[in-house]
């Protein structure tokens, strides 16, 4: 499963800027398969949808031993986006090759898509680098074309943090 998100944030800074609260939209496209030998149709499932969520983010600075921390949590909740699923019973050589297209590109909402996206992290400096350490939790589900998919995913972030900053250019 490949996974791209791109979210774009407004922030407010409190407690002198220690405590900062980000709110925004999140845009997520995922793409991929799951191969289950449990399913009698279909083993291999194909994956492709795009969501858009509204987004918020909460960090904190703190200091310990002298080292600077940002102890951050990011919630996001997918409310309307598009899914690729095939009806029922339908094989993907009914859909590819013989081209019987039977609405397998349908619209979602929280309702038949209920998901749930967080993200638990601390960033602290090493070397010239800023480091992120945390948990991911990712809760996907959806009930569409009479096909129900529970996909959970808990995990451990390590990445390298980069942050951009959008300036506006007078004219």
């Amino acid at each position: 499963m490949y996974s791209f998100g791109y979210g774009v944030h407004y922030a407010f800074g409190l407690l002198q800027q220690r405590l900062q609260l980000q709110v925004g939209a999140r845009a997520e496209a995922n793409v991929g398969f799951i191969y289950n030998t449990h399913n009698s149709n279909n083993p291999a499932q194909a994956r492709l949808f795009l969501h858009f969520a509204p987004s918020a983010v909460a960090s904190y600075k703190v200091r310990v031993a002298n080292v600077p921390l940002l102890l951050r949590y990011e919630v996001s909740v997918p409310l309307v986006g598009v899914m690729f699923s095939p009806n029922y019973g339908q094989s993907y050589y009914e859909i590819f090759s013989q081209g019987n297209y039977d609405h397998n590109i349908v619209p979602t909402t929280i309702a038949s898509a209920p998901s749930f996206r967080q993200m638990l992290t601390v960033d602290f400096p090493v070397l010239h680098s800023t480091v992120r350490l945390g948990y991911l939790g990712d809760i996907q589900q959806s009930a569409v074309n009479n096909l129900k998919t529970h996909v959970y995913t808990h995990g451990v972030v390590i990445g390298l943090v980069k942050r951009f900053t959008l300036i506006k250019i007078a004219p």
